[in-house]
């Protein structure tokens, strides 16, 4: 075969793989761009018309509540959260709801703390009006202090709608307790917190929805 001809083969194919190079790093970056994307998607809450991130102390009733809200209905447990966990959502009429569950445990601090830095602290300011803090607690234990200290922490981080809701009403009423009640009540009204208080016994599932979703668009027109 005439010299001409091979180099001109030569030049064809070395033509054809420096452009194959080229697609293939064009593919690759646009892939990456893609996962970037789908990354910036999820951490901003992306798709998700509200996020419920539950806190309170062990044993208050998070995992509970968590579940009813999922419509799994009420049990007497539930495996229990360590740490910081996202990996839950609900389906509520034509809403997806991101549901965002936290250990109650002390040893669980460090991690949360964490999260709120790395998480809430970075959300624009958008995504930060689909979140609610919701904070549950055992009325049988209730500690005014602790529910202040995550209000004020809420606002440094932003954060629009706070809830605290209380678990085992129904303890507290069969013991006779109804002038504790009435003292949650007033002093967390006192305290500018949108308060509510539940028998998750009986599985109010539909009643936690609508206050989530009252509350909520209160605080979106203030």
């Amino acid at each position: 075969m005439p010299l001409p001809f091979i180099l001109g083969g030569i030049a064809l194919l070395g033509a054809i793989w420096g452009g194959k190079k080229i697609y293939d790093h064009l593919d690759e970056k646009a892939e990456a761009e893609r996962q970037e994307q789908e990354r910036r998607n999820k951490f901003n809450f992306v798709g998700y018309e509200r996020v419920i991130w539950l806190q309170g102390k062990a044993l208050a009733g998070k995992d509970t509540m968590l579940h009813i809200i999922q419509g799994d209905g009420f049990k007497k447990s539930y495996p229990t959260t360590h740490g910081v966990n996202e990996n839950y959502e609900a389906q509520i009429a034509n809403e997806k709801w991101k549901l965002i569950n936290t250990g109650g445990s002390s040893a669980n601090n460090g991690e949360k703390e964490q999260w709120r830095n790395e998480r809430l602290k970075t959300l624009p300011q958008e995504a930060k009006k689909k979140v609610l803090w919701l904070y549950v607690f055992d009325m049988q234990d209730y500690d005014k202090d602790h529910i202040k200290a995550n209000h004020s922490t809420s606002k440094d981080y932003v954060i629009p709608t706070f809830i605290a809701v209380g678990t085992h009403l129904d303890k507290l009423r069969a013991a006779g307790l109804d002038s504790k009640i009435k003292q949650i009540q007033s002093e967390l009204q006192e305290l500018g917190i949108h308060y509510f208080s539940y028998d998750l016994s009986k599985n109010p599932r539909e009643e936690i929805i609508q206050m989530i979703q009252s509350v909520q668009k209160v605080q979106q027109w203030l």
